[in-house]
């Protein structure tokens, strides 16, 4: 009987280390969401260049004199407005964004209706996923001045980055709590593009700031963005995964250990 528990634990212990490197084979690879570039230009052209990492993004913030932009492209390919907001006696804001720009330089175009002019800014990231985005958003301000305002906006993943579009009327402004600074619009220095610089989680309210020296007006645009994650791999997959180079050099020492240990203790059970 005690031969019989001692072959049980042994048995136990291989199924449960070849469980783990199974369980390592399939797990969600989730990748971390890393800033690549930002621009600003008192214009409505400009070039920009994203850089070479995987699952980008790219968001565009514009600004009218006194019209939303109808239409923003980068590359020639046409980005989707999340939304637009409006400063009391002031500029027209919206906020953009691209899946999978492409790498390098490449022209940004902002359309006004009637072409009237404007300017904008961008910034882009690594590491975000590449469907239904944004992951929430919401527009927010106030027409009482006052020297600082805090956007809230309720997250529905885990670990998104979430990205302010601000604007004080007629004043420099600069970031808060739980903003970083990517970009001010020129020429003028009263709106910015900032981001979390980093994972929020978990879901629910978080919150960023802007701030100014004067009591201003604000308008904010704020969304949260999520991380890419690797989709779940097929049966055929772990197996390829288990069976490469590397697990099986893993597999073959956790074995190796294993009959070390099985001899090991039956020679010690034998002499007992």
């Amino acid at each position: 009987m005690e031969k019989q528990k001692f072959f049980l634990v042994i048995l136990l212990m291989a199924v449960f280390i070849l469980a783990g490197f199974a369980f390592s084979a399939s797990a969600l690879a989730q990748a971390q969401i890393s800033f690549d570039n930002s621009l600003a230009a008192n214009s409505t052209f400009f070039n920009y260049s994203v850089g070479l990492g995987d699952n980008r993004i790219l968001f565009v913030g514009t600004r009218g004199n006194s019209q939303f932009a109808s239409e923003v492209s980068y590359g020639g390919v046409p980005l989707t407005k999340i939304a637009d907001n409006k400063l009391s006696g002031g500029w027209y804001f919206s906020l953009w964004y691209l899946i999978a720009p492409e790498t390098g330089e490449h022209r940004i175009e902002i359309l006004f209706p009637g072409g009237e002019g404007g300017g904008g800014a961008a910034v882009s990231y690594f590491g975000v996923k590449q469907n239904s985005q944004p992951d929430a958003w919401v527009i927010d301000g106030t027409e009482i001045p006052t020297n600082t305002w805090t956007t809230q906006l309720t997250t529905r993943a885990d670990n998104v980055w979430t990205i302010l579009l601000a604007n004080g009327s007629a004043h420099y402004i600069y970031a808060g709590e739980n903003t970083t600074l990517r970009t001010l619009f020129l020429p003028t220095v009263e709106t910015f593009l900032g981001d979390s610089n980093g994972s929020v989680s978990p879901a629910g309210n978080f919150a960023m700031t802007a701030k100014s020296d004067y009591d201003v007006n604000w308008a904010t645009i704020m969304a949260s963005f999520s991380p890419y994650e690797a989709p779940s791999p097929s049966p055929a997959s772990i197996i390829k995964r288990l069976t490469s180079a590397a697990n099986l050099g893993k597999i073959l020492l956790a074995v190796i250990g294993i009959l070390l240990a099985f001899f090991a203790i039956k020679r010690v059970i034998s002499k007992a």
